[in-house]
C-alpha cells in the first residue's frame, strides 16, 4: 500500500491516501417487484455501485447491485471495504470521499 500512497501523494500532495471512494447510480428498468426500493433520490430506478479507485483510476474494490433508494452512507457500512475501514484496519492509510464518507479519527 505504501507504493499506492506515494503515487497519490506525488499527484495530489496528500499523504497516506490509497484510494478514492464514491457511489454511482446505474439506471435500470423498474423491476416488476419491489420497484419503489429501486427508485432513487435523483428520480429514476437504479442499482447503486460503490467503487474505490487508485490515483491511476484503477478499480481496487467495488460493490454493486444495491437498491437505488439506499443512500451512499448506508451502503458504506454494509460493504466489506466500509467495515474494514471503520474497524481501523486500513490505518495508517485512508480513502478520500465526499461528505457521505465521514472522516473517522
Amino acid at each position: 500500500m505504501a507504493h499506492t500512497a506515494t503515487e497519490f501523494e506525488v499527484l495530489h500532495q496528500i499523504p497516506h491516501i490509497v484510494g478514492v471512494v464514491n457511489g454511482s447510480h446505474i439506471p435500470i428498468v423498474a423491476p416488476s417487484i419491489y420497484a419503489p426500493d429501486y427508485y432513487n433520490c435523483k428520480g429514476f430506478h437504479s442499482v447503486l455501485l460503490q467503487g474505490v479507485v487508485t490515483s491511476k483510476c484503477i478499480f481496487k474494490d467495488y460493490d454493486i447491485d444495491w437498491v437505488g433508494s439506499m443512500h451512499d452512507s448506508n451502503l458504506w457500512s454494509w460493504t466489506r471495504i466500509g467495515r474494514f475501514c471503520e474497524e481501523g484496519r486500513l490505518a495508517p492509510y485512508a480513502l478520500v470521499g465526499d461528505a457521505t464518507y465521514l472522516a473517522r479519527t
